[in-house]
């Protein structure tokens, strides 16, 4: 299902989901974003390697520690994932299509959990 609605990008999943983590934070080191996307040390390294091969992506090492890599979009990254944006959503469709409308929801919650953007209500 992802090669025929993002195939035709020259993306990777995993080159996808690692371009949107780094587009949403900037500067971010190559380990913290690996941990975003739930992707271990080497798989990140390969998969950035070849996005900056690609111009998608810059590698820099840190001002504040040589040891560390922040990463950033390039604008031909940026490019890349405004056009993806039409076919991404109709592949996240797609995909929401295969469940019922309380599994979606329960979906939903758990991936916020799981990357702990769940809100909770104020106690009273």
């Amino acid at each position: 299902m992802y090669t025929s609605n993002l195939g035709t990008f020259d993306i990777t999943s995993r080159q996808m989901v690692l371009l949107i983590a780094i587009g949403q934070n900037p500067g971010a080191s190559q380990k913290a974003v690996g941990e975003m996307v739930a992707l271990d040390v080497n798989t990140v390294s390969d998969t950035l390697r070849r996005m900056e091969r690609k111009g998608l992506i810059l590698r820099e090492t840190s001002k504040l520690d040589a040891r560390t890599i922040c990463l950033r979009v390039t604008e031909k990254g940026f490019r890349q994932m405004q056009a993806m944006q039409p076919a991404l959503q109709s592949y996240n469709e797609a995909l929401q299509d295969r469940l019922t409308e309380e599994e979606a929801v329960q979906l939903k919650r758990l991936i916020r959990k799981m990357l702990q953007l769940e809100v909770t209500a104020p106690a009273a």
